[in-house]
């Protein structure tokens, strides 16, 4: 299309699903916060030290982040959001679990299953115990040399499908 917007549109909604943060199906928890900080995407996080977000924290993760911005800590928790929200009227603040930050474990984890599927284990659902149980015999037709080969006596795409080529 010549819409740029759509264009636009289209993609952002590509990469906010690809790159959701979540470690769901997508799972794209630790490469999506390593994009986002390879973007410098805390630049654009929202403001957060605010009544409306911080209302939203328990009482001990405002009282944990009060703490480590050194925050006075009040006995009620409206008094110490008032003190935190003061304490950082005019100046940004973003809840620490909000930035784009990727721990050395985050890391390790995420190469140790990139090298899993390096090594030809597209199917981490279907562990040793499961090829035991099924007596460990590869399935009929499969060449062991060349994994994901499975010989048939099918008709080829060509032969089977010889409209498609028209």
């Amino acid at each position: 299309t010549a819409d740029h917007a759509t264009v636009r549109a289209a993609a952002r909604s590509i990469l906010a699903y690809a790159l959701s943060c979540r470690a769901n199906m997508s799972d794209s928890g630790a490469v999506a916060l390593l994009a986002g900080a390879a973007i410098g995407a805390d630049r654009h996080l929202p403001h957060m030290a605010n009544d409306e977000f911080l209302s939203c924290l328990s009482g001990q993760a405002l009282e944990r982040s009060a703490a480590q911005e050194s925050v006075a800590i009040s006995a009620r928790v409206k008094d110490t959001r008032a003190a935190f929200i003061k304490r950082f009227d005019g100046s940004a603040w973003h809840f620490p679990a909000a930035r784009f930050a990727v721990t050395p474990e985050q890391i390790a984890e995420e190469l140790t299953s990139w090298d899993r599927y390096a090594h030809g284990d597209d199917n981490p659902g279907l562990g040793d115990e499961d090829h035991q149980a099924s007596g460990g015999a590869e399935p009929e037709g499969s060449d062991p040399d060349n994994p994901g080969h499975i010989e048939s006596d099918e008709a080829t795409d060509g032969e089977a499908y010889p409209f498609a080529a028209d």
